[in-house]
């Protein structure tokens, strides 16, 4: 399945974790044998300072798995693809590991469909109760987030079974959505796959949880954000070539996915990479 994939939904830097000033923030690419299915592992160290910390995160049409230790306790979850902004999945004041992966490889490496899974975000003991066990002894066992990356990276290539994979046209209408280098119809997509909207509808609520059309929403609305400085976020021109209608609708949905309009979220007093310092002020 390797050939599927292209690069365009694989951004400089990770623009779905949104937090507090202050936070520290690592990220790298994962090794080639996981590159399909693996979009990012990261890491999110909290300020030092005892104030009261938020971390949003934005629907990315993703799924992840994040490891945590509080109060000597260890934790591994799993939390489904979402598709309004969630602000209690990660934890804000401890450190915590995590991986960002595609929603169309969650059955090769779980065994079961996204949408299965009884709750938001889930104990990864009820999925792997003796591997998971084995793997926070090893996490923790460590300091650095590049040794623990190389860890959580060989863990996935073991729990990744290659010849179990979701429905063929989850796949092509993933690859329709990442791959296409402009908008095009929704309509248009499906077609393309020789799939009726209904069959194609009722897969990926199995599989994944939601609808493809919000899935290309999620993607849209992702890969503008890749594409241009924040800054320029209340740009008519930049909502109309991306396939919304005017400013109004881009507007509506970016308070929706994010949970602030544009005018509330960035900084307009300069200039905003790609990537700011995950502020949400």
């Amino acid at each position: 399945m390797g050939d599927r994939y292209c690069s365009n939904y694989a951004p400089e830097q990770p623009i779905d974790l949104w937090a507090s000033q202050g936070f520290q923030i690592q990220w790298q690419r994962p090794k080639t044998s996981l590159s399909p299915m693996v979009v990012w592992l990261w890491n999110m160290q909290p300020p030092n300072e005892r104030l009261p910390h938020q971390i949003n995160l934005i629907p990315n049409g993703c799924f992840y798995l994040i490891f945590y230790q509080d109060e000597g306790a260890i934790q591994s979850r799993l939390i489904r693809p979402h598709s309004t902004v969630e602000w209690r999945l990660i934890p804000s004041h401890v450190e915590t590991l995590g991986v960002t992966l595609r929603v169309e490889w969650a059955y090769s490496l779980l065994g079961i469909p996204l949408n299965f899974l009884p709750v938001p975000s889930l104990n990864l003991r009820e999925i792997w109760p003796h591997a998971i066990s084995n793997l926070e002894a090893q996490l923790f066992a460590i300091d650095g987030f590049a040794a623990r990356a190389q860890i959580l990276q060989h863990f996935l290539d073991q729990q990744f079974d290659r010849g179990r994979i979701a429905p063929i046209p989850i796949f092509q209408v993933c690859r329709e959505l990442l791959c296409a280098t402009q908008p095009a119809p929704f309509s248009e997509i499906l077609r393309s796959t020789g799939y009726s909207t209904r069959y194609l509808r009722q897969l990926f609520q199995e599989h994944i949880g939601m609808s493809p059309k919000k899935l290309a929403r999620i993607y849209r609305f992702q890969q503008l954000l890749q594409s241009t400085d924040l800054y320029q976020l209340d740009s008519a021109n930049l909502a109309l070539e991306y396939g919304y209608y005017d400013q109004s609708h881009f507007n509506r949905e970016f308070k929706q996915l994010v949970g602030l309009p544009p005018s509330q979220s960035f900084p307009q007093t300069r200039s905003v990479s790609r990537y700011p310092e995950h502020i949400l002020t």
